[in-house]
């Protein structure tokens, strides 16, 4: 039993969630027909699913309340945009980098919604350039998931580029972009920055949607998961692969890692078409790809 609790107290102290707490007692359960322990324990261990279940459903109320009140895609993005050009007009430098930081937070989690924990990314090694490039998909991501330890990487969908591009030359003319990537990447620079230049908590972007958007950006796994499971199984695989998840309670099977990036990038091509094109080819206009 002080086994049982302890171990109670360390699934909590990682910060996971009801619905995880749930399952990895679950699998406890699952153990016992093996070890045949006291009847008490194996209670104990039905009371601790039991629990966690109801605590879990609380959770997937509160979420579901909450992703009815988030805006659509295109909503999202146009905020996004606003922010960024108010950035672009702020003379003060904190005010400036919150703003573009806002901006970039919005869109870059809407259609890559990773987990606060993996939101801590790099230029050179998490964010990169494709320099062997013929479109616009230019940027690519490459990192693993903190929860899974799995692989995650693919090429970053273009309307994302002014967010990041932005970011990086913070008010410098673009003409200095090729020259601000070579340094960005060499030095590890935070791809979302402080005012100073260091890297940002792994929590921060989250708060940042809270301040925005009324809601921690761990909605926008809800609404990739609504809007691409909507197309049916293969966008269930979309869903999966775009937010990480590895189970079929989550996923039936392991797919392997080129198959993951395709669906990744399959995934943002299927949210970004939520978009109105004018807005999509308004805002690409006059891109051209950036290679170092």
């Amino acid at each position: 039993m002080q086994t049982l609790l302890a171990y109670d107290q360390d699934l909590s102290q990682r910060g996971l969630r009801a619905t995880s707490c749930a399952m990895q007692f679950g699998f406890l359960g699952a153990l016992t027909k093996f070890v045949q322990p006291d009847a008490y324990l194996e209670d104990a261990i039905k009371e601790l699913v039991a629990d966690y279940t109801i605590a879990a459903n609380g959770s997937v109320r509160l979420k579901e309340g909450r992703y009815a009140n988030l805006a659509s895609i295109d909503v999202l993005f146009d905020q996004a945009y606003v922010l960024l050009d108010e950035g672009l007009t702020e003379k003060h430098k904190t005010k400036r980098i919150s703003l573009l930081v806002d901006a970039a937070a919005i869109a870059f989690l809407t259609l890559v919604p990773l987990r606060n924990a993996d939101t801590v990314l790099r230029w050179g090694e998490h964010i990169s350039v494709d320099a062997s490039g013929t479109d616009d998909w230019v940027y690519r991501i490459g990192t693993s998931i903190s929860k899974t330890f799995a692989d995650f990487g693919g090429k970053l969908h273009p309307i994302l580029n002014p967010f990041l591009e932005t970011l990086l030359l913070q008010g410098q003319h673009p003409a200095f972009l090729q020259r601000r990537l070579a340094e960005a990447i060499s030095d590890r620079e935070p791809v979302f920055p402080l005012s100073n230049g260091d890297a940002r908590s792994n929590n921060n972007l989250s708060r940042r949607w809270r301040v925005r958007l009324g809601t921690g950006s761990h909605i926008a796994r809800t609404q990739a998961h609504t809007l691409l499971g909507a197309l049916g199984p293969k966008g269930v695989n979309f869903a999966l692969a775009l937010c990480a998840q590895r189970s079929y309670g989550t996923r039936v099977h392991y797919q392997d890692r080129s198959l993951d990036r395709e669906l990744m990038l399959e995934s943002q091509r299927k949210l970004s078409a939520t978009l109105p094109s004018d807005l999509v080819a308004r805002r690409l206009e006059g891109l051209e790809p950036q290679k170092v």
